[in-house]
């Protein structure tokens, strides 16, 4: 059988009621909503410096640089074994 564990057993504090709750919530996200509006700002900032672009470039210039050695070495392999398979 399920057992029932309360709030207050959890936390040592009465739980909230919805008025309570209701009031609270706004104050709380208003900080969370001004931290938001920073990083939006630093992100935009970021964009229109051109910085972005240079990071997916070099982004993807890494990444193809790794796919080539996977194909590199996957050719490597392929060839050992196809040299094998024709002896």
């Amino acid at each position: 059988y399920a057992r029932s564990i309360s709030f207050r057993k959890i936390t040592g504090e009465k739980m909230k009621t919805f008025q309570q709750f209701n009031e609270e919530t706004p104050k709380e996200f208003e900080s969370l909503k001004k931290t938001g509006e920073k990083i939006k700002k630093i992100g935009k900032e970021f964009v229109d410096s051109g910085q972005a672009d240079e990071l997916k470039n070099a982004a993807l210039k890494f990444m193809f640089n790794k796919f080539d050695e996977v194909v590199e070495k996957g050719n490597k392999k392929y060839n050992e074994f196809k040299n094998k398979v024709n002896k």
